[in-house]
């Protein structure tokens, strides 16, 4: 499902640049929507990659090019989850329905599934 926690953290290039966060780089609703359907589908697994894809997770410590990757690894995750699990997994009191092309409320992949 959601790829592999990596360090993205700040580090040197050796040429005296640094790689810290970019302004603007924050979770996506996407990632929040994502993680928020598996915690209830899978906990385990929302426990495996909630720190690459959460709130404070290493796709937001950053470059703005990371943080689109992270949403597109979130998209695919969330509608594969759809897929294998169906639409009901995610109805959770935090969806957003902003995720997939929207909605209202409930799993905002619902009626695309």
């Amino acid at each position: 499902m959601l790829g592999e926690p990596t360090d993205t953290g700040e580090t040197s290039t050796g040429t005296g640049e640094s790689t810290a966060p970019e302004d603007g780089v924050r979770q996506t609703t996407s990632c929040a929507d994502s993680l928020a359907c598996l915690e209830s589908a899978d906990p385990d697994e929302h426990d495996d990659v909630e720190g690459r894809y959460g709130e404070d997770g290493s796709c937001w410590q950053s470059t703005k090019d990371k943080m689109q990757e992270c949403d597109a690894e979130c998209e695919e995750a969330y509608e594969e989850l759809i897929d294998e699990e169906g639409s009901d997994a995610c109805e959770t009191e935090d969806d957003t329905g902003d995720t997939g092309g929207g909605g209202g409320g409930g799993c905002p992949l619902e009626a695309g599934s």
